[in-house]
């Protein structure tokens, strides 16, 4: 049997889409509704709002917003601990030096520090299933690696699979097929299709009333 920890440390060299791809998987195999499921669009939620956040302290109407980001993250922290060890998210805080002068606690938005093991789990409702903490982990993995922005969910309607971005603007699966369909169902687009049919049916109209 190889070594687990030879294995973690490997898949650190691997690019985003090769580490994303067993959660990605498993996500787009199980019902929308899992626990999951649910962490994830609230990491997705984390991050927009930390987008949104100026952590150098200058905007002090931003005071609200800021709590609104500490209260997601003990959201995301408390749907963890239905596992039997999960990660804990702790948000980004500013406090003000004695010169007058904010400072951000940390580096970056949020850190997640790993393994922490719920004090007060009951070892008879806490997940311990491989099923369900095999993609726990995966997700774990990414949360470190910051690469929650990667994932993403197909803005297409009618396949909204979930995939691995590799633009911060990508919104559609990689390839051409979903971007081309989506577009084919806006209205602009059928607009344009509406007046190119009708031009084109003028033509042939006209090049048959020139031969009769």
């Amino acid at each position: 049997m190889k070594n687990p920890r030879k294995l973690s440390r490997a898949r650190k060299t691997l690019p985003p889409d090769k580490v994303m791809a067993p959660l990605i998987s498993w996500l787009n195999s199980e019902q929308p509704d899992s626990v999951i499921h649910r962490m994830v669009f609230e990491i997705q939620a984390l991050d927009r709002l930390a987008d949104e956040i100026d952590w150098s302290g200058e905007r002090q109407d931003q005071a609200s917003l800021r709590q609104e980001f500490r209260k997601r993250g003990e959201s995301i922290t408390s749907k963890m601990r239905e596992f039997a060890t999960y990660p804990a998210i702790f948000t980004n805080r500013l406090y003000r030096l004695p010169s007058g002068e904010w400072k951000a606690m940390r580096e970056k938005p949020y850190e997640v520090v790993h393994h922490r093991y719920a004090a007060s789990a009951d070892p008879e409702t806490a997940v311990t299933d491989f099923h369900q903490t095999l993609p726990f982990r995966d997700l774990e993995q990414i949360l470190e690696r910051g690469w929650a922005w990667r994932l993403r969910k197909c803005a297409l309607t009618s396949c909204g699979r979930w995939f691995c971005a590799r633009r911060g603007d990508q919104i559609h699966c990689p390839g051409e097929r979903c971007r081309q369909r989506r577009y084919e169902e806006s209205p602009q687009y059928k607009e344009w299709r509406k007046n190119y049919d009708a031009m084109q049916k003028k033509k042939s109209f006209g090049s048959t009333s020139r031969k009769s």
